[in-house]
């Protein structure tokens, strides 16, 4: 491991540090109950699961089903729970089923991911009450207003993730560290992309209309 990827390591220690140490002064205000914790952990372990043993693995590609524990992290609890579930997630699992060297730099990317799920999809987040409201705006009128809005704001989750990540900032990097090709890159993530936005999308929105409230209520909590 070189300069260039410890310093990386260092990086994300403290951000995951930082983020722990936040969410339990936050916690400890809040009450904050250790079933959170054990739900924290346990999407932790899905999103190995998905990702690393029901998942497509490969230096150029990744199709798997482990946004699914993610964006159940953004829902519920906010944007700084889907970081360390993603990031933790990765970690993991780059740890008990490694597919090469690891880099540090994707367990970064992989945060972020979590991260702007959260930032979109939280209904305590300032871009998701904007979403929420612009949308509201263009269907105040439908019969379905609440899907639509919900799927509107999936949407442009789904849109993001897959093009800031998987078309951009990704491929830069594996084209970086390891001088994969663009063509062969994006032969491969066009086709992702295809497939997983309007299946991020419809999940998202089954998730934040069906799944969530049940929960919150289950467990008294509004998210």
């Amino acid at each position: 491991m070189g300069t260039r990827e410890i310093i990386l390591c260092i990086v994300l220690g403290l951000a995951v540090v930082g983020t722990i140490i936040w969410l339990a002064v936050k916690g400890k205000n809040k009450r904050y109950k250790a079933r959170d914790i054990a739900m924290i952990g346990i999407l932790v372990a899905m999103s190995v699961v998905l990702a690393r043993l029901l998942g497509i693995n490969s230096p150029i590609i990744k199709l798997s089903f482990d946004f699914i524990p993610i964006v159940f992290a953004a829902l519920y609890f906010g944007p700084a729970y889907s970081f360390l579930v993603s990031a933790l997630a990765d970690f993991v699992g780059a740890l008990i089923f490694p597919s090469g060297a690891f880099n540090p730099i994707f367990t970064i990317i992989a945060g972020l991911i979590g991260l702007c799920y959260g930032l979109w999809l939280y209904k305590g987040s300032p871009l998701n009450k904007g979403l929420r409201k612009l949308f509201g705006g263009l269907f105040k009128n439908s019969a379905k207003k609440e899907m639509l809005v919900s799927g509107g704001c999936a949407l442009v989750a789904a849109v993001f993730d897959i093009v800031v990540f998987t078309l951009i900032i990704t491929p830069l990097v594996l084209h970086w560290y390891y001088g994969l090709s663009f063509a062969a890159l994006y032969s491969t993530r066009a086709v992702k992309a295809v497939i997983l936005i309007p299946l991020e999308t419809i999940v998202i929105t089954v998730l934040d209309l069906q799944v969530i409230p049940r929960l919150g209520k289950a467990f008294k909590r509004k998210s």
